[in-house]
């Protein structure tokens, strides 16, 4: 009589939960089958409940969310939880996709096998996607910062070269014309020296001011061209027109692009860093032994990530590290040292979103690994 009367209030207690209008409720048995649904259940789904019933849940999931799901299921089907609760994405009738927060909750025989499945399914669709757009703009403003960051850092980069970089050739030029006005110049070879200033000078200044315009010009330049670029492809490329230039170099190049051959991205761009990089490398070689250069491609947390080590002249990072990349800094006496490679490189990666940085050791070479943002296709 107990176990009729139990057995009573279980039955009351089901049609309770199932004639719930405000959350759908369905039940399925051990293999997923759909045994019956409420109308609540039918309308999320919008679907008619005959449409449902003897079909399989994972007919209605959204492939993309249902490894969790699965999972958990496997984990009840093995007595190792009790119930679980998830969040995914359902496929409605139209083909639209809604957001779904589904309990599923075992029912057990006497034996302790299981009988079948209760469902419970809640619409929470424009609760997730306001916070998806909640973290668009969040993710935008925080892009925004880091641009403003990013802008205020060249500003003061700039205020930097303005000061530095231009006014001391302007001053030399100053200087000379006042000289040229103060002093009587009649033999033709202090002429000569003087012109031979002026064309220094200028020539310099000239330079300078060329390259800042194309830093401004890579920093404001919106249209950018993005393909996709084989590392290997493009490098070879690079070296072919080097060759002409170093034919009498003999050197040594390990190139491994395995991990990661290839990377949506400026091809102007990434030519200009590897010729760069290689030209740096080739320049700056130690006379003490063959010059060896490595580059490497690889997927670090999510980033594609290049590194260009070599075993040249290297520098002293405690005392140059944080001027390596400044406009007309130069480490080590050389004709066609000008400062200004490393510079336009620094500029180049960080347009397209990414980070270079250096590690070096004076007489062993230099490791600049470059971040490399992964951009679409557009």
């Amino acid at each position: 009589m107990l176990k009729i009367k139990e057995s009573e209030l279980w039955e009351e207690k089901l049609h309770s939960i199932f004639s719930n209008e405000m959350i759908g409720v369905g039940f399925s048995d051990v293999n997923k089958i759909v045994l019956e649904i409420n109308q609540k259940y039918a309308d999320i789904l919008g679907y008619q409940r005959e449409e449902v019933i003897g079909k399989n849940w994972e007919e209605f999931s959204d492939p993309k969310y249902g490894e969790y799901d699965l999972a958990n299921y496997q984990k009840i089907l093995r007595h190792e939880i009790t119930q679980y609760t998830v969040e995914k994405k359902y496929i409605k009738k139209d083909g639209s996709r809604i957001w779904v927060e589904i309990a599923v909750q075992p029912i057990y025989k006497p034996d302790q096998s299981i009988d079948f499945f209760i469902v419970l399914i809640r619409d929470i669709n424009q609760t997730k996607l306001a916070f998806e757009q909640l973290a668009e703009q969040l993710e935008i403003t925080e892009n925004l910062l880091k641009k403003l960051e990013y802008q205020h850092e060249l500003l003061k980069e700039f205020a930097h070269i303005t000061s530095h970089n231009l006014r001391a050739p302007v001053g030399n030029i100053v200087s000379l014309i006042e000289l040229y006005k103060n002093q009587k110049i009649d033999s033709e070879e202090d002429r000569k020296i003087l012109i031979e200033q002026f064309e220094n000078i200028t020539f310099n200044l000239q330079e300078t001011i060329n390259t800042v315009g194309q830093a401004l010009e890579i920093q404001e330049q919106t249209n950018i061209k993005i393909e996709t670029i084989q590392f290997g492809e493009l490098f070879q490329s690079v070296l072919k027109g080097l060759i002409g230039k170093t034919h009498d170099l003999d050197f040594d190049l390990d190139l491994n692009f395995s991990a990661c051959p290839e990377v949506n991205y400026s091809r102007t761009y990434l030519k200009s860093i590897f010729q760069n990089l290689l030209s740096n490398s080739i320049k700056y070689r130690s006379n003490e032994r063959k010059l060896k250069i490595e580059v490497t491609t690889f997927i670090q947390e999510g980033k594609k990530v290049l590194t260009f080590k070599d075993n040249g002249l290297g520098i002293n990072m405690d005392r140059n590290g944080k001027y390596l990349f400044g406009l007309n800094k130069t480490f080590h006496k050389s004709k066609n040292s000008k400062g200004i490679g490393l510079f336009i490189t620094k500029k180049h990666v960080e347009a397209m979103g990414g980070k270079i940085f250096a590690e070096s050791v004076e007489n062993e070479g230099t490791t600049f690994t470059l971040i490399l943002n992964q951009y679409e296709k557009y």
